[in-house]
């Protein structure tokens, strides 16, 4: 198997882990801010959790892009091959 391909394969695994990863994350942290101002008192509201798509969505957009850039690298050796 080629190099690009089985590079490709990893960053879109990588990019579907990092994916599931934040939309775990981002429920956790707003369900956990919404009852802490429903019963503790805090003034922040549960919105604040969507701030951790900032990293995760740079992540997803860096594996993204390297897994396409890869895949393409891969097909184009292919073409040349024949």
């Amino acid at each position: 198997m080629n190099k690009n391909k089985i590079l490709s394969i990893i960053f879109a695994i990588l990019t579907l882990i990092i994916t599931h990863l934040a939309c775990i994350v981002i429920t956790h942290n707003y369900v956990q801010g919404y009852y802490a101002i429903k019963y503790v008192g805090a003034s922040a509201p549960a919105s604040i959790a969507f701030l951790w798509l900032i990293p995760f969505g740079f992540g997803i957009l860096l594996f993204s892009m390297l897994a396409y850039s890869y895949y393409k690298k891969y097909k184009n050796t292919n073409n040349r091959d024949n």
